[in-house]
């Protein structure tokens, strides 16, 4: 069975954006950002800053945002 019809039409994977991007593109501030996120109303992506540490950065996707958007218009 040939897959290369099904696969040409997938998107390419959109990049997670830094909180700091994130606010960029909401015109909010990243302490904004981290409310929205904690609060539930921006999904995000939590990613470990190594195995040892507890320590840890939330990346949000494009699509959360435009999903944000598209709910406060």
């Amino acid at each position: 069975m040939n897959f290369d019809a099904f696969t040409a039409r997938r998107e390419p994977p959109r990049p997670l954006l830094k909180t700091r991007a994130a606010a960029q593109r909401l015109g909010v501030s990243m302490s904004t950002i981290r409310n929205l996120i904690s609060r539930g109303e921006l999904e995000a992506v939590r990613v470990n800053v190594d195995d040892q540490s507890k320590r840890f950065h939330w990346r949000v996707r494009q699509s959360s945002i435009e999903k944000f958007q598209a709910r406060r218009t």
